[in-house]
Order: C-alpha cells, then sequence, then structure tokens
C-alpha cells in the first residue's frame, strides 16, 4: 500500500493542492483544469455554496453574496453576510468551504474518497 500525502495551499487571493506519493509530486487541477483556484465563496438565496472559479464569475454581478480576501480576517470575529441567505460566517467557516471544493477535485482527479 503506498501512502499518499495531500498539500494544501490556502492562500488569500487563490488556493492550490497537490500530491506526493513519495517519488512524485503533482499539482492537482480544479474542474477547469487550472493550478489556482480562486479562494472565493458565493452563498445563494438557497444558502448553496459556490467556491472558486465558478463564486469568482459572481464577484461583480452579485458582490452582496460573494466574498473574496477573507482569509485576512482569519482570527477575528467578523462574520461576513451573505444577504440573499440571510447566513453570517466567520472567516474560518469561509476557508472551510474553499478547502472542500479543493479535496473534492484532488477526489475527483484521483479516484479516491476522503476519509
Amino acid at each position: 500500500m503506498n501512502t499518499l500525502h495531500i498539500g494544501i495551499d490556502l492562500g488569500t487571493t487563490n488556493s492550490a493542492i497537490a500530491a506526493f506519493n513519495g517519488d512524485v509530486l503533482t499539482v492537482i487541477p480544479n474542474s477547469f483544469g487550472e493550478n489556482l483556484t480562486p479562494s472565493v465563496v458565493r452563498i445563494d438565496h438557497r444558502s448553496e455554496t459556490t467556491a472558486g472559479r465558478r463564486a469568482c464569475r459572481y464577484l461583480d454581478s452579485d458582490p452582496a453574496n460573494t466574498r473574496h480576501e477573507f482569509k485576512r480576517l482569519m482570527g477575528t470575529d467578523v462574520k461576513l453576510a451573505f444577504a440573499a441567505s440571510g447566513v453570517l460566517l466567520l472567516p474560518e467557516e469561509l476557508s472551510a468551504r474553499v478547502l472542500a471544493s479543493l479535496l473534492a477535485d484532488a477526489a475527483d482527479h484521483l479516484g479516491w474518497t476522503p476519509r
């Protein structure tokens, strides 16, 4: 059984995920085939989360429900509002949604299910 190590760079602007099998390091592309995933989260009126490139598309057209650069606020008690759904989230919670998106991309790319 080979061990696979996953590394994540959670960035303020963009994030990335890579896998290392002991010999080879591979940057894992997102569902758009890109190595970098925008650290952006959108929550719509149904409270559904979109993260990454899909969410980034709404920065200009739906700024009340799309957040970016929230990593700068980590460690504070600032909650960010998503007007359409009435949801308030801490920067750490938004970061977790970006991380979940990265992990889903890795699982799809590598063909495994995270534990």
